[in-house]
């Protein structure tokens, strides 16, 4: 909690925490109603001094589990309902990558399931995440995701629960270049002999957080 006192000079420092681990420290900062901010700086950029970051994705987690039936592998296959089968199905028609034009990035980061060589596997969990600049985007990937994960039920007669993680969101940052805090930059960056570059950037940082409460952002690379 901030003190009202420690806030009356005009540059705030500010030191959140647990910027890799998913939800980040920077999702429970609120100043509002304590301090009044106009700019953001978030010194948490990778790239050359002069570049600063206006637009990064958003993010969100997935876990699919496919359950399917044990049976012996040798004897009785069919009589199965194979999980690795259904998985690998669904791996393989995911829209795994980066796609620059959509701005998107999806990718499965674990795989889980089996017990021995000579049984049908009946259970197999994915976790993986997205990633998009943009909530609707962000949208259209789930959206792909649920139409595989049916489809493959149906080819495959599994039954497969879908998780779409709505507590592990991290808004899209996506600023304006012809924002204050933007022209703001160029004039000290001038004064300093200095070329900006605004660039966007396939990460997910702090900044996503700032510039959805509503304070005009920039991550400075450093």
């Amino acid at each position: 909690e901030l003190d009202k006192k420690l806030t009356k000079h005009n540059i705030l420092l500010f030191f959140p925490t647990r910027e890799e681990a998913g939800i980040m420290g920077s999702s429970l900062f609120n100043p509002k109603g304590i301090c009044k901010i106009k700019f953001f700086f978030n010194v948490d950029a990778g790239g050359n001094p002069g570049s600063f970051v206006y637009k990064s994705l958003g993010y969100k987690n997935f876990n699919i589990v496919v359950n399917g039936l044990s049976a012996h592998a040798a004897k009785e296959y069919n009589k199965g309902r194979d999980a690795v089968k259904a998985a690998s199905m669904i791996v393989s028609m995911l829209p795994i990558g980066k796609d620059i034009k959509e701005g998107t990035t999806l990718n499965v980061g674990s795989i889980h399931g089996g017990s021995a060589t000579n049984v049908v596997c009946d259970l197999v969990e994915l976790k993986g995440e997205y990633r998009a600049f943009s909530i609707k985007n962000i949208s259209k990937i789930e959206n792909t995701i649920t139409q595989i994960v049916k489809k493959v039920e149906k080819a495959t007669e599994t039954k497969i629960d879908l998780f779409l993680d709505k507590k592990s969101l991290i808004p899209p940052f996506s600023g304006d270049l012809k924002s204050e805090i933007v022209k703001h930059i160029k004039k000290v960056s001038g004064g300093l002999k200095i070329r900006p570059l605004f660039v966007e950037s396939y990460s997910t940082s702090d900044a996503c957080f700032y510039s959805n409460l509503g304070y005009q952002t920039i991550s400075i690379c450093r």
